[in-house]
């Protein structure tokens, strides 16, 4: 897969394949970035029967960004989502826009959106499928990716209150109490055209 940047980013910034020796500085941004793990997530990006691909923007040798999409069957986005509703555009196969992490210090910077514009490339050239999902953190005193996802023409479809107080494993919040996260989150879609 080529990966071509817009012309009107910054010429040191490269666009790339997540590389298993990327692997280690990925889950440092991811973690800073939001607090959560990360390792499930980057086995199935190598993983050879799983159905994910990762982009990293990178300066120098640095990972200064980086996004992944996962393909899923009908029932794995139910499964994702926990039950998803019917109003949901679900289809045979799917995208989910599962993360998106950018440096602090570039930042507003067009990285995270040449990021969602490369996601969305390889979304669309997947044959047969039907939309893109994605499942947006909203933290009260935080700018969250909801802008970036309606620039891109998806729609929120719900929005889930205390959507974390369930999921297994420990999300350290900053702005709640140590493993009871209590913000909501949006869901959000995109139908793809057929063609």
């Amino acid at each position: 897969m080529t990966i071509t940047p817009k012309p009107n980013l910054p010429p040191v910034v490269e666009f790339r394949q997540l590389k298993p020796f990327d692997r280690h500085e990925v889950k440092k941004l991811y973690a800073r970035r939001v607090g959560v793990g990360f390792e499930n997530t980057l086995d199935l990006v190598f993983d050879s029967d799983a159905s994910a691909e990762a982009i990293v923007a990178t300066k120098g040798e640095s990972v200064i960004g980086f996004a992944v999409v996962l393909f899923l069957t009908a029932e794995g986005v139910e499964t994702y989502f926990q039950g998803a509703k019917p109003n949901y555009p679900i289809g045979e196969i799917n995208a989910v826009f599962h993360a998106l992490a950018v440096s602090e210090k570039w930042e507003r910077r067009g990285i995270g959106s040449e990021l969602m514009r490369q996601r969305l490339c390889i979304a669309r050239s997947v044959s047969n499928i039907n939309a893109a999902f994605a499942n947006v953190w909203l933290r009260p005193h935080t700018v969250d990716a909801s802008v970036l996802f309606e620039k891109y023409g998806f729609e929120r479809l719900e929005t889930v209150n205390e959507a974390f107080s369930s999921t297994p494993g420990e999300r350290e919040c900053p702005d709640c109490e140590p493993n009871n996260c209590s913000c909501a989150s949006a869901v959000y879609a995109k139908v793809f055209e057929k063609t």
